[in-house]
């Protein structure tokens, strides 16, 4: 494609012209500087001087579409996107989202028009949060993330057919690795065969009444720490081994089986319930719970670490993947898996294999027993 955009010689395979001969049209692209635009001519001069046109047009910073797309400026079309797009397709996700919007409104580019933020605008962004520390990896991928949406959302809602999307150009940092911690095998595991056994003796040590029960439901149930959390009394239903999970992260209520151990420490540990929730952390909001769980294990753990009595990099959020890869090493008494995808997916709350893959590790050793 010379000089930002290209011609194209059609010729239709349906339409007949009054000789009896197939219709010939050009198809004129422009491709430059983030906007895609194209029309259709007779002749081939005038779909070239329309290109052509069109291009300087773009140089001059001015736009092909109805307008909008040179007035409205990046912020107001994300202050658009936050009240009619997020609260009706993301509700759980508003309140991130709003926090994000915050972020990129404290720079320059919010305040100019779409059709003239570029990539650069927007790796300017990206040096300006590392400079901050506020540009991690996935931090600076999901104010991307963000960024790609509203554009794709002026494009389809806000009249600006033929913009482009700078966020979908740039080079974006690289997801991590997923995880691969098991205890007392998988990563620095290995060195500490006894890991989980150690964890189980040390947390009856700590000395908050919740602490202990909640890492040993962690380790059996596989659930997600905030919604853990949530469980209240009225949630419950032991009789039946299952709870009732309402608001979580993956936006469907459903009931979940309780795994036998779990049960049972639920129930040892019944007379340190919370009034409401069951694991009563001390304070009522949610973010502060799960932080403050977070924080205590945090500590718990580097300090085992420092006695040399387990492995280092051991995260709260590991005993979910623990519990997923056990559940599915559990067999039956003729040595067959006891459960299958749909049951573990229903205890864990994942949507699809591929995300629940990523939390199975499974041992060499439980495969082989299955085989052998």
């Amino acid at each position: 494609m010379a000089a930002g955009y290209n011609v194209e010689k059609v010729t239709s395979k349906k339409k007949l012209d009054g000789n009896g001969k197939p219709v010939v049209t050009f198809r004129a692209r422009v491709r430059h500087k983030n906007q895609s635009i194209r029309k259709t001519f007779f002749k081939k001069v005038e779909a070239d001087i329309w290109a052509r046109n069109e291009v300087a047009k773009i140089d001059r910073g001015e736009s092909s579409d109805s307008g909008e797309a040179n007035h409205m400026t990046f912020s107001e079309a994300m202050d658009i996107y936050l009240e009619k797009e997020v609260p009706a397709k993301r509700p759980k996700g508003l309140e991130d989202a709003t926090n994000r919007v915050a972020e990129l409104k404290r720079h320059k580019f919010s305040k100019k028009p779409m059709a003239k933020i570029t990539t650069d605008d927007i790796y300017e962004f990206f040096d300006a949060k590392k400079a901050d520390s506020g540009g991690s990896d996935s931090n600076l991928r999901n104010y991307c993330n963000l960024g790609s949406m509203v554009f794709k959302y002026a494009k389809r809602r806000l009249k600006m057919k033929n913009l482009g999307n700078p966020f979908l150009d740039v080079e974006r940092p690289s997801p991590p690795k997923a995880r691969n911690r098991r205890l007392g095998s998988h990563g620095a595991g290995k060195r500490y065969p006894k890991e989980r056994e150690t964890i189980l003796e040390e947390i009856k040590k700590h000395n908050s009444v919740w602490f202990a029960p909640l890492i040993e439901f962690q380790l059996w149930q596989g659930m997600r720490l905030s919604e853990t959390l949530k469980i209240s009394r009225d949630d419950l239903d032991l009789e039946n081994h299952a709870f009732y999970l309402g608001e979580n992260k993956t936006d469907f209520e459903r009931d979940v089986p309780l795994v036998p151990e779990a049960q049972a420490i639920l129930e040892a540990f019944k007379d340190d319930w919370g009034e409401d929730r069951i694991f009563d952390t001390g304070t009522g909001n949610m973010k502060h719970a799960t932080n403050r769980a977070t924080n205590a294990w945090k500590a718990f753990a580097d300090r085992l670490v420092k006695e040399k009595k387990i492995g280092a990099n051991l995260t709260l959020h590991d005993m979910r993947h623990e519990a997923v890869s056990y559940l599915f090493e559990r067999v039956t008494d003729e040595g067959t898996p006891l459960l299958g995808i749909p049951q573990i997916s229903l205890i864990t709350g994942h949507k699809s294999w591929e995300t629940l893959k990523k939390y199975t590790q499974l041992k060499a050793d439980s495969v082989v027993k299955l085989m052998w």
